[in-house]
């Protein structure tokens, strides 16, 4: 979902695959005896990241009109995707092929990009750090600049938001870590 591939055209699927889902509920939702005009988005931590992505960009109005945020790791920064592509680079090592070998990339199977995934971790710059390696980039097309900027610029003024926290969200995390 978010490993960027730009040479394959793949960057931020992830977005593209909720984006997908989120049209198909404006147009499908009255089947189903809902309101297209009063779609609420609900996320937490990753989840909410992503549609604090969407406030952000263009597209968002066109998908939700409400928005509940809980536990939103706001204070993450995108990179480009220029700058993301580094892990990606360490990843196809670990499985054994050449650093710019993308099209290996298809070649493992599910367990074992997981296995090496777990054999490599990405550079921490902050003790506690639990950056995820893969996020949504900054792709200059459905995301032109960081999310929280356009958010502060006002970029979400459209939508009505509730943001809140999940009480052990960073529960999760500590699992199976001295």
């Amino acid at each position: 979902g978010f490993m960027p591939v730009p040479e394959l055209d793949a960057v931020n699927l992830g977005l593209h695959y909720q984006i997908a889902a989120l049209r198909w509920i404006r147009q499908a939702i009255g089947a189903f005896k809902g309101d297209p005009q009063r779609v609420t988005v609900v996320g937490q931590s990753a989840g909410a990241y992503s549609i604090a992505v969407m406030l952000g960009t263009p597209i968002g109005q066109s998908l939700f009109d409400q928005a509940i945020l809980m536990s939103a790791p706001l204070g993450l920064s995108l990179k480009t995707t220029e700058e993301s592509t580094a892990f990606r680079s360490l990843l196809l090592k670990e499985l054994g092929y050449p650093a710019d070998a993308v099209d290996k990339l298809r070649v493992p199977t599910s367990r074992e990009l997981l296995a090496a995934l777990q054999r490599i971790k990405p550079p921490k710059t902050v003790d506690g750090d639990i950056t995820p390696p893969f996020m949504p980039v900054i792709d200059g097309y459905l995301i032109p600049r960081d999310p929280i900027q356009s958010i502060a610029a006002g970029s979400a003024a459209w939508c009505k938001t509730v943001i809140g926290i999940t009480r052990e969200e960073y529960f999760s995390f500590s699992l199976g870590h001295s």
